[in-house]
């Protein structure tokens, strides 16, 4: 890096982020740095979901191995959390909403800290898998239960079992703690439910009457009762009695979870047939039924004020329902898929990648979509350019083989053969064959022009992971069960098999030259082997988890691997070092693919997102993220982007445990011209510097507080410095900026004022300012103070006292730690006049003149009004009241910021020319646009003007 670029970035302070995104330091966040990740979801089952007891929170547990923390306002991902190496059965918060807790298949509870998502200690001691976890009211003690029978109880302290509790003797599905922390029921698959005493250990009671498992208890909020969830029914149990209570019928299958609303009168109850029921504990009778999820409801649970209910299912969802009404709110999942496979054009230009069932042809150059193909009805799982890149083809889950015309982005021919899913495809040199494989161990081949297979083979003795032709066509390598295995084309012959790797072979690719051949495997290393001979020369060893894909460079001097270890390792082929590695992805490397001219290289990752690096420098130069509804978005490691229309709201921004949109940051970090600049000289700090730097001399500043989302309810800090950018960055800021100066009248007008801030006091905002609600909507609400708390308390006042305001911002040091522009006092406020001959010839001479007209209505309707002109009078004056402050603030705010858009100027004109001044200065202190209004010389009677009059003013 040259001397003048490092000392830009060393003045700019720019940071890079987990996820590759920089942004520029703020001191609000010193310690917390933005993450920028797409929102992954759940990629399997959702077998367990919580609501943490704030109601700020949602966690969720899945066969996919992950916790996945929410959200629960926005349904947006907060974040992946990964530790457990088998399906998440069950998830739990503290009281106190600090700690997690998830019991596993993997027979381990795992307490988690909430704000890092790190592991604080992993609990040890069941022989088979943990099926339900539950804290303690107080927090102090976690209860599992497992498939081995038994109950641990775990002091949460000190990360040890004080107890186990043994008495079921089958598996136990269920534990659930009383109200009071006194008593633990559990139920189980012999039928079962038993009550525990928490202090000894002992057995209190065993409620038997059920025909089949307990897959869910759970005590009313009273403690005096016990619903279980068996069969299709749910029962009601007396905990003194052991009697049953009551019936509730309604399920067509078994019923998998239960979940009592807060107060105890209604009970949610999900299961196997797909539905949610609640139902009135009072009379057992269902009160509402919801259907949604495409698979079996795995898990229900009340939000603490009971308003939301939230559904787990098999469909890899989570849904929210209103409680209240049985209304749909919204669904928490996925808004990408795993980036699995990735081909370049041959001339390069043309990069195709995978988002689920879509295939999106982007132009590299420009950093932009050209066309999204929908064909597949499942992911679609393989994707390959034809030698003269007229076609593309793709194989998926659907079992079918489509032929693109790439120009015309339409079906050529769709292939059908295989009896299941279609992994991976391959086309020969000269263009004419084409191979597929299926899962197991068939791979089919296919005349390209006829669209008829030519042959099925099956060379291995378990499933083909991956197919490669050689460069020269003849031969065809497939990786599968430990070995390589050399296919002849023309007569599906095995050649010879390649052994030498201690597990599955999973990608295999052979040099350019194809005298080599690459073959990856699960045992974490990637094998050089000679083609003619089938020797092994080189075993590159660098990977810690099994590797997912292998490439060689078009001038066969490099070799790419990407591995679930989250990194690709770049190796010298002739000496078998590792030369460099790529780290940046958040989760598996499954696609690395060089561009044709060798100098960049495309990875692919289960994060959902696609690196574009320059393997010389093994920098970043942009991500290529493509979503499953069609929408994308290119961003570099600065955060620059481009995006389709709604691509950057599908991006998610993390601070702490907060979370937010990327279009938040739209006015700073949407930036085209930088992308494609990037992406044409290789360099995204080059760009920036080109295209920024060059055209304004300076970098504006990206700020790390978005907009809150709506409707949060906060008060959030902000310092000056942010808020100044805000103020400055946006002509005349108002279309989404509120200012409110709460100071006392007499030190607002002795001290600093900002323009366009609104002033107020407590008494008046409350009485006769708060009730018009609609003036929010849309708004972000700044407040200045004398200091810090009393800014602060003013703002929390505003919403203890529940008025339905959100969106607001108090500013950190009061009205002393503004730096940026301040309204004159009023005495030194200078207008200057025009009188009506200099109007006209402004207005003829192509000047846009906007005339407000502040004369008294009984002037205005005595006389006439002049035409196009716009009636400025209120009842009190813009000062007379709050009421009037705020209409007029609504009706004149568009028209000065058109003052300033058309390079207008306004002149206020009154039936004295005294009149017309005093309002000038009025205006022009409180608006700011100091440069751009005037008032009209001798009043009204010196406009020598056209005036209209209405037809009753005529008679």
């Amino acid at each position: 890096m040259n001397i003048g670029m490092q000392r830009f970035w060393d003045t700019y302070k720019i940071l890079v982020v987990s996820f590759g995104i920089a942004i520029i330091s703020s001191p609000l966040f010193a310690s917390e740095m933005p993450e920028i990740f797409v929102q992954m979801g759940h990629a399997e089952s959702v077998l367990s979901v919580a609501f943490s007891l704030d109601g700020k929170y949602i966690l969720s547990g899945g066969k996919d191995k992950i916790l996945v923390l929410w959200d629960a306002y926005t349904g947006r991902e907060i974040r992946k959390i990964e530790g457990h190496t088998n399906d998440v059965n069950s998830v739990a918060f503290s009281p106190d909403g600090k700690i997690l807790a998830s019991g596993g298949r993997d027979k381990t509870v795992i307490l988690w800290d909430i704000n890092t998502g790190s592991i604080i200690k992993t609990l040890i001691g069941h022989a088979s898998s943990v099926k339900s976890v539950a804290f303690s009211p107080d927090g102090k003690i976690l209860a599992s239960g497992s498939w081995d029978k038994t109950i641990i109880l775990w002091d949460i302290a000190i990360g040890s079992a004080v107890k186990t509790l043994k008495g079921h003797n089958d598996y136990i599905d269920s534990v659930a703690f009383s109200p009071d922390g006194r008593t633990l029921a559990s139920g189980s698959q012999d039928k079962t439910i038993r009550l525990w005493e928490i202090s000894t250990g002992m057995e209190i009671r065993k409620i038997e009457g059920h025909a089949g498992h307990v897959k869910s208890v759970a005590f009313s909020p009273d403690g005096k009762d016990i619903a279980s969830g068996i069969d299709k029914s749910i029962t009601l149990w007396n905990i003194e009695t052991g009697r049953t209570v009551k019936m509730l019928k309604g399920h067509d299958d078994m019923v998998l979870s239960v979940a009592f609303s807060p107060d105890g009168k209604v009970l949610s109850s999900g299961g196997i047939d797909k539905t949610i029921i609640l139902w009135d504990i009072e009379t057992g009778s269902v009160i509402k039924t919801f259907k949604k999820q495409t698979d079996y409801i795995s898990s229900v649970a009340f939000s603490p004020d009971g308003r939301t209910l939230a559904s787990g299912g098999l469909d890899n969802t989570i849904v929210l329902w209103n409680a209240k009404t049985g209304g749909y709110i919204k669904t928490l999942k996925g808004d990408n898929f795993y980036s699995k496979s990735h081909a370049f054009s041959p001339d390069g230009r043309i990069l195709a990648s995978v988002s689920y069932d879509n295939i999106l042809l982007w132009d590299v150059a420009a950093g932009s979509v050209i066309k999204t193909l929908k064909g597949h009805n499942e992911w679609v799982t393989g994707i390959v350019f034809s030698p003269d890149g007229k076609i593309l083809v793709s194989g998926g889950l659907d079992r079918t083989i489509i032929l693109w015309d790439v120009a015309a982005g339409s079906v050529i021919k769709i292939l059908k053969g295989h009896s299941s899913a279609v992994e991976s495809v391959a086309i020969s040199s000269d263009g004419k064959i084409l191979a597929s494989r299926g899962w197991h161990n068939t791979i089919i081949f296919w005349d390209i022009e006829t669209g008829s297979a030519i042959r099925t083979l099956k060379g291995h003795a378990d499933w083909v992971k991956s197919i490669v032709f050689s460069p020269d066509g003849r031969t065809l390598a497939s990786g599968g069960d430990y070995n390589v295995t050399l296919l002849d084309v023309a007569t599906g012959n095995v050649i010879k098999a390649f052994t030498g790797h201690a597990d599955w072979v999973v990608p295999v690719a052979f040099s350019p030259d194809g005298r080599f051949l690459a073959s990856g495997s699960v045992d974490k290393t990637v094998i050089l082997w000679d083609v003619a001979t089938g020797n092994a020369i080189k075993t590159l060893k660098g990977h810690t988890n099994n590797i997912a894909k292998v490439a060689f460079s078009p001038d066969g001097r490099f070799l790419a691997s990407g591995s679930v270890d989250k990194t690709v390792i770049l190796w010298d082929v002739a000496t078998g070092n590792a030369i460099k590695t790529l780290k940046g992805h958040t989760d598996s490397v499954i696609s690395v693919v060089f561009n044709p001219y060798g100098k960049f290289l495309v990875s692919g990752s289960s994060d959902g997102t696609s690196k574009y690096w320059d393997i010389n420098t093994g920098r970043e130069i942009a991500q290529f993220i493509g979503f499953s509804n069609g929408e994308w978005i290119v961003i570099t490691p600065e955060g620059y982007y481009n995006s389709s229309l709604n691509g950057d709201k599908l991006l998610n921004v993390r601070v702490g445990n907060n979370v937010y949109g990327m279009d938040r940051y739209r006015s700073s970090l949407y930036n085209p011209r930088i992308v494609e600049n990037a992406l044409k000289l290789g360099d995204s700090q080059k760009a920036i510097l080109e295209v920024i730097v060059g055209q304004k001399g300076v970098l504006p500043t990206i700020s790390t507080i978005p907009t809150t989302e709506r409707g949060r309810k906060e008060c959030m800090s902000i310092d000056a410095e942010e808020m100044q950018r805000r103020y400055e960055n946006k002509p005349l800021l108002f279309d989404n900026m509120f200012i409110f100066d709460i100071r006392p009248l007499e030190m607002a007008v002795k001290g600093k004022s900002i323009p366009f801030v609104k002033q107020t006091n407590w008494d008046m905002f409350s009485v006769k300012y708060i009730h018009n609600v609609e003036m929010w909507k849309g708004k972000d609400v700044y407040l200045v103070g004398e200091d810090t708390e009393s800014t602060k308390s003013f703002c929390e006042e505003m919403l203890k006292k529940d008025y339905g305001v959100n969106d607001i911002y108090y500013l950190k040091g009061g009205i002393d730690a503004w730096n940026g522009p301040v309204r004159m006092p009023f005495k030194d406020v200078q207008c200057e006049g025009l009188d009506g001959d200099e109007i006209k010839k402004m207005m003829e001479g192509g000047q846009k003149v906007y005339i407000i007209d502040w004369r008294h209505p009984n002037d205005f309707y005595n006389g006439g009004h002049i035409p196009d002109s716009i009636n400025g009078y209120g009842k009190e004056g813009v000062f007379g009241g709050i009421e009037d402050m705020l209409r007029g603030y609504f009706r004149f705010r568009p028209i000065y910021i058109d003052v300033i858009r058309d390079n207008a100027i306004a002149v206020f004109i009154d039936d004295t020319e005294w009149k017309g001044l005093h309002r000038c200065k009025i205006e022009k202190r409180a608006s700011g646009v100091m440069d751009k209004m005037y008032y009209l010389k001798g009043g009204m009677e010196n406009l020598k003007g056209p005036l209209k009059k209405e037809p009753w003013q005529q008679k």
